[in-house]
């Protein structure tokens, strides 16, 4: 099997340098209610922008995330786009360390890698926003 003899590619999370706040002004919300911010990090075929969603929870902070413009390979890509699949909106209320195990999606690993890790910068970069 030709497929089997291929090396597993060394893809990495997101990392601080590939994510940033588009506008650090335009958070909205309050820490006790819930924040909504927009995050961009670099996906396959260039930058993946999300719209995210950050509440404060009993154990952990709670995250949801959309998808707002990427231009990830139709078809392959498609599972970022809540209008075509679920499995974005399927992780609504889960904490960045319930997302980080989450399996990728075969054949897109750099951008279930870009996925995780906006969920695990946006929860840093609002939690610190939030304890001060």
């Amino acid at each position: 099997d030709l497929l089997g003899e291929l090396p597993e590619p060394s893809v990495q999370p997101a990392t601080p340098q590939d994510l940033s706040v588009l506008d650090p002004g335009a958070l909205s919300g309050t820490c006790a209610t819930g924040l909504f911010a927009q995050f961009s990090t670099s996906g396959y075929a260039g930058d993946i922008v999300f719209l995210g969603l950050w509440r404060s929870g009993a154990q952990a902070p709670q995250l949801s995330m959309r998808v707002v413009k990427h231009g990830e390979t139709p078809g392959i890509g498609d599972f970022i786009d809540h209008r075509r699949n679920s499995w974005l909106p399927d992780l609504d209320g889960y904490t960045a360390a319930q997302v980080a195990a989450v399996d990728g999606v075969s054949g897109a690993t750099v951008t279930s890698k870009a996925v995780q890790g906006a969920f695990a910068k946006m929860s840093t970069v609002l939690e610190k926003y939030c304890d001060g």
